[in-house]
């Protein structure tokens, strides 16, 4: 009975046995919650995974939609015979100029139908120099001779013919400024359609794109380190509650907000070696929890640093540890430290030999 009492500090065994029960059901709780976050965490892995084919699919659509485009301008080219150089060389016209266009092709219609109006009055003309001629000679006052007559009339023809002919030359030239319109009006079709089809790839460049994949990996990368950060924050709450991790405002930089201090930012770098020890241990945690499925995340190794822990945030340290191995992973401890050799069931001790030499010695 005394060595029983002095094994357990002096105190009874049923208290001591109510309180390592309370730890064993803590740690039960911990080991459940993890469990939980890592569900959510896969799900959300699940979901990026997804939204990354989403975008490739976007991406090999928006290719497509370009070729397509690029052919069909090059097929509306050739249909309406305009060379490349000619097309860019209307594209590059101002408005101003095609604003003057469509004033000249209205200028030349309008004196299209004067001449026509022209012709018509002509005719009319020499219709009644024709029936005033007939009366005259009837009544016998027609002054005008035959000679007079016919030279009259082919000054008229001659006008007549020289209005016909402007009015072909006009009706030609408005047609080619019709034409012109009508391929001009198909060139800015295309030119809708390839700003649509820029417009899609520049909305996919600015998401993602870069010369060499850099801002689609840090996208990748920044995602992954925020799922991390909340893991971590998991096993923060067990280890120390005082602290959580926050993403920083620069590239995959981290920050600690110190609860005690009225959620005050600090940097990493400010905290003592044994808070940073515990950090560490809360990412390493949560690193092995979100890769999961790999056989190198199964396994955790951590080297000393448990020496600079008090006592109490040892013991959270140790059952954090427990409840991650009784999730079914390895757990390798390299330590001097007494408390974590009490606690560690299976050890490889190195025992050091009379001769200078050491022995390695598996215990437990």
């Amino acid at each position: 009975m005394l060595e029983r009492s002095q094994l357990l500090g002096g105190q009874e065994t049923g208290p001591h046995r109510t309180a390592f029960n309370e730890r064993r059901k803590k740690a039960a709780e911990e080991r459940e919650k993890t469990a939980e976050a890592h569900s959510s965490a896969e799900k959300l892995k699940y979901g990026f995974e997804a939204e990354k084919r989403s975008g490739e699919t976007i991406l090999l659509k928006a290719e497509t939609r370009l070729e397509s485009a690029e052919a069909e301008l090059n097929a509306a080219s050739q249909k309406i015979a305009i060379l490349p150089v000619r097309l860019e060389y209307l594209l590059s016209k101002p408005m101003d100029e095609v604003t003057h266009l469509e004033e000249r092709i209205s200028m030349l219609e309008k004196h299209r139908l004067a001449s026509q109006e022209t012709v018509k009055t002509r005719r009319t003309d020499i219709e009644a120099i024709i029936l005033t001629r007939v009366d005259a000679q009837e009544d016998g006052s027609l002054e005008e001779s035959l000679e007079s007559l016919q030279a009259r009339k082919v000054k008229v023809t001659a006008y007549d013919e020289e209005n016909q002919k402007k009015e072909q030359d006009y009706t030609s030239q408005l047609r080619v400024d019709m034409d012109a319109k009508v391929r001009q009006a198909a060139i800015v079709t295309l030119i809708d359609e390839a700003r649509q089809v820029r417009d899609t790839w520049a909305a996919v460049n600015d998401t993602v794109g870069s010369a060499n994949g850099d801002r689609f990996s840090q996208i990748a990368q920044e995602v992954t380190l925020s799922i991390l950060v909340e893991q971590a924050n998991h096993h923060l709450e067990g280890i120390k509650p005082r602290y959580r991790l926050a993403m920083g405002e620069g590239k995959l930089s981290l920050h600690v907000v110190d609860e005690d201090m009225a959620g005050e930012i600090r940097s990493t770098r400010s905290l003592s070696g044994g808070e940073r020890f515990l950090v560490s241990l809360a990412l390493a945690l949560a690193l092995s929890s979100v890769g999961g499925s790999g056989a190198i995340s199964g396994t955790l190794f951590i080297d000393e640093g448990f020496g600079t822990l008090d006592a109490e945030s040892l013991d959270l340290a140790i059952d954090a540890l427990e409840a991650f191995q009784a999730q079914g992973r390895m757990v390798g401890v390299i330590s001097h430290v007494q408390a974590m050799k009490d606690r560690i069931p299976m050890q490889v001790q190195i025992e050091a030999q009379g001769d200078g030499s050491s022995e390695v010695v598996v215990a437990g």
